[in-house]
């Protein structure tokens, strides 16, 4: 009594692996463009003080780096204590 086993080949998944999805590059494309928008967003906003509609005001400038120094300070939530 014998018994046959069958071994997927390893060279069908490859060929399925280099051909991708068509919708591959829309997102890659996508997420490339938000990272550029954003990191010049915040040089323009951190380093130079201007908001996408112009410059901000003596008013708000206090309030906006001191909400930008409590963002990037305030502790982990999820890290242990101690």
């Amino acid at each position: 009594m014998g018994k046959t086993m069958t071994i997927p080949a390893p060279v069908a998944e490859a060929r399925v692996r280099q051909v991708g999805r068509p919708d591959q590059w829309f997102y890659v494309i996508a997420a490339s463009l938000m990272l550029v928008f954003t990191a010049e967003g915040f040089r323009n906003f951190y380093l130079h003080a201007r908001a996408p509609w112009g410059n901000m005001t003596a008013q708000i400038v206090l309030l906006v780096v001191a909400h930008g120094l409590a963002m990037l300070l305030r502790p982990d939530p999820h890290k242990p204590a101690g």
